[in-house]
This record gives C-alpha cells, structure tokens and sequence, in this order.
C-alpha cells in the first residue's frame, strides 16, 4: 500500500513529535509519503496541488464541504479497497474549485474548523486506525 499526503504548511516541532509516533507505526505497513507545500493564495496552493496528483492513485480531498465519513465504514473500506491513495489537505483558506474536480472523493470529518497542525495529526491517526480496522488490531477498538 502506498499512501500520500500532500498538504500546506509546515509542521511545528510540537505538532511534528506528535505526528512521527503515529508515521512511524504506518511505516510498518505500507510506503508513506508526506508533501509539504508552500503557503500562497488559494489559487496558487490549489494549483500546485494538482500538479502532485498522480492518476493512479485514488484522490482524497479533505474539506469541510466534503461528505461525513466513519472511520469502520471509510477508512477501513478505503483502505482494504485502493492500494494507493492521496489525501490532501488544502491551506487556510481552502482549495478552489478546480481541485474539488480533481479528485475522486471530498470528505469532512466535522462540522468544526481545526487548525491545519492539529488536523494533519489527526489525519495520521485516522490513517493508523484504518490501517488496524484492516488489520484486525486492537487498537481501533479502544
């Protein structure tokens, strides 16, 4: 399995010690790879975005106008399904349109707004807890 992130911004050290635990427990299942891209407009980020977009991957737009998801009912169905898959996360103010049809799949994971930081973390966890569903671990029982 082969899994990216591309996403806008930099970690903070703070957020990046959080984000390596849960990195390195993917590592040990699949090839993972994190982009980080430049902050700029909404235009420019969008479009650098879908210059990074590799069509043979399945493409995940993380967005606030994306549809709700569970985590048994996608990521584990997601995960068992596509063997290579994107998920990007846009910058502070979004992503344009273009980039909403450039990709196979938009999904929200709440109605609240969480800062780019926090919710790359939680991206990390979501993707491990994926990745245990799968797996038949513990872990995404607890």
């Amino acid at each position: 399995m082969k899994i990216d992130i591309i996403s806008v911004g930099k970690l903070k050290k703070e957020f990046k010690d959080i984000f390596e635990i849960y990195k390195s427990r993917v590592d040990k299942t699949c090839i993972f790879n994190i982009i980080e891209l430049k902050e700029k407009n909404i235009n420019k980020e969008s479009d650098d975005i879908i210059k990074l977009i590799k069509n043979d991957f399945f493409k995940i737009l993380l967005s606030p106008q994306g549809k709700f998801i569970k985590s048994n009912d996608f990521f584990g169905n997601l995960l068992s399904i596509n063997t290579k898959i994107q998920f990007i996360i846009g910058g502070a103010e979004g992503v344009n349109e273009k980039l909403f049809k450039n990709v196979d799949e938009a999904i929200s994971f709440s109605n609240l707004i969480f800062p780019h930081q926090l919710f790359r973390i939680m991206l990390m966890e979501q993707i491990y807890r994926g990745i245990c569903i799968i797996n038949n671990h513990p872990y995404h029982k607890v």
